[in-house]
């Protein structure tokens, strides 16, 4: 006990003098105005989109604060109707936001003496410029065209997540970008995403499937009907657990009509994928190589996205990639029809 009240004793000063030295803050002005007693403006991380703080837009000036804050690219959500995301880049300092009801999608953010939150600005100046029913990669486009000195455009692209379905434009941007940005560790990366893209869109060869199905055999592209749904999932993925009760609906409805249904779960946990599959009455083959992450699944088939469909035909090509479960009924029966 003795010791502990000496390291208390210790530890009383540090802390005074630490406080003493400033604040290491983030510190949001805010003034709104006709906003509802329930709106909210909120916070997160963009990686982990883990909260960091919140406050009710019920006054027309109060501040937010975020003590030491980790630098990097964080959310803002205006939660109203209608709710209103952006992108802020978050590190100590001071950020003034102006914000009404009626001010449409117009970024609350108008001037920072941070570069990184200026490229925002800039980039959602242009977005306003170019108006509301600019599509989000054609804005990203046009501001990597006159920014190319900028990492934004890949943070932009990566956050928006098309490049299954547009890796051809993806690869476009990437190219308008300067060298430096291009062969800089988050560029390498970006474009060996691009190039991985392209192997999972329409008209490419579906990516073999490693590991071994529920029976202890390795997968055969034999087992290929004329269309076919791959599907990416794991049991811990509640989106994955819904979606199981329409996909076993689609399953009996087009089973006879020459279409398969092929999961492929990213588990780790042998007893957890074994026991879901059979819980959740899923009767069609079932891969896994339980690599969960790590699985070469993960990275050809989905990009490590969960759940994630794609259809094939009977030799492997693909014929659609990054299909909705809610349009999935429809997309079969689209491509039986041809």
């Amino acid at each position: 006990m003795k010791k502990l009240n000496k390291v208390k004793s210790l530890l009383f000063p540090i802390l005074l003098l630490l406080l003493a030295c400033g604040p290491n803050e983030a510190v949001f002005n805010i003034q709104s105005k006709g906003f509802g007693a329930n709106s909210v403006l909120s916070i997160s991380l963009a990686d982990s989109r883990q909260p960091l703080a919140a406050v009710n837009l019920d006054k027309e000036q109060q501040s937010l604060k975020i003590f030491r804050p980790e630098k990097g690219y964080a959310q803002l959500i205006i939660h109203s109707d209608p709710e209103k995301e952006f992108w802020i880049y978050l590190e100590k300092g001071n950020y003034d936001i102006n914000t009404s009801s009626s001010d449409g999608f117009k970024y609350p953010l108008q001037h920072s003496s941070s570069q990184k939150q200026q490229e925002l600005i800039d980039f959602y100046a242009l977005k306003f410029k170019m108006g509301k029913d600019a599509k989000d990669l054609n804005v990203i486009q046009a501001f990597a065209k006159t920014h190319p000195a900028t990492a934004l455009s890949i943070f932009l692209l990566e956050q928006l997540d098309q490049a299954d379905l547009n890796h051809q434009q993806y690869l476009h941007i990437f190219k308008t970008l300067n060298k430096q940005i291009q062969e800089s560790k988050v560029g390498k990366r970006f474009l060996k995403d691009i190039q991985l893209a392209g192997g999972r869109a329409a008209g490419s060869d579906m990516p073999g499937i490693a590991g071994k199905d529920l029976q202890g055999k390795s997968f055969d592209k034999n087992i290929l009907k004329k269309i076919n749904v791959i599907i990416c999932w794991t049991t811990y993925d509640k989106t994955s657990r819904e979606n199981n009760i329409q996909l076993i609906a689609l399953y009996d409805k087009y089973r006879s009509r020459g279409v398969e249904f092929i999961g492929v779960s990213l588990d780790s946990k042998e007893k957890w994928w074994r026991e879901v599959s059979k819980t959740d009455r899923l009767v069609w083959p079932q891969y896994s190589d339980l690599l969960g992450a790590k699985s070469p699944n993960a990275e050809n088939l989905s990009n490590h996205r969960v759940p994630y469909l794609f259809l094939t035909d009977q030799q492997g090509k693909i014929l659609s990639s990054d299909v909705s479960i809610y349009n999935l009924d429809e997309e079969i029966e689209r491509k039986l029809s041809h």
